[in-house]
């Protein structure tokens, strides 16, 4: 008798120990989904990012061939200047949480708006270079982007 006790307390602890196996590999599954869920979180994050940016760089460019427009026919530079404040202003605001790289980017598109907005003031005839040097780092960026 002593033996067939023996082995049901065997068999017990065996099923114990395969039942405390499986939890510990359910509870590191679990963990280890979880992991994969940030991962993919920040991947969404990083790609809403990009969309946004890419967004900032269209809608830039297109007001900005608006404002060259504007600028050849003879428009008032102050109020073109005011747009092309609000459009760098915008773009700003969309690179803030952007990658290093897209980061990187915005310096350079910023240097041509600061450009810009300085030939603007002075009412240069550069302006319509500077205007057209914005909207090439504005299709480098978004071309970059699209890579």
């Amino acid at each position: 008798m002593e033996r067939g006790k023996i082995t049901t307390v065997n068999a017990l602890s065996v099923l114990a120990l395969i039942a405390a196996l499986s939890a510990l590999g359910f509870s590191w599954l679990s963990f280890s989904g979880y992991r994969n869920n940030d991962a993919a979180a920040e991947e969404i994050n990083e790609i809403r990012q990009e969309i946004k940016t890419e967004k900032a760089d269209l809608d830039a460019r297109s007001h900005l061939l608006s404002l060259k427009t504007r600028i050849m026919s003879g428009e008032d530079y102050s109020q073109i200047a005011q747009e092309a404040e609000e459009v760098r202003e915008n773009l700003k605001e969309a690179y803030g949480e952007a990658s290093l790289a897209a980061q990187e980017r915005w310096r350079e598109i910023d240097g041509n708006f600061e450009a810009l907005r300085d030939d603007l003031r002075s009412e240069s005839v550069g302006s319509i270079q500077s205007l057209q040097n914005a909207l090439e780092a504005l299709q480098k960026s978004i071309e970059t982007d699209g890579n």
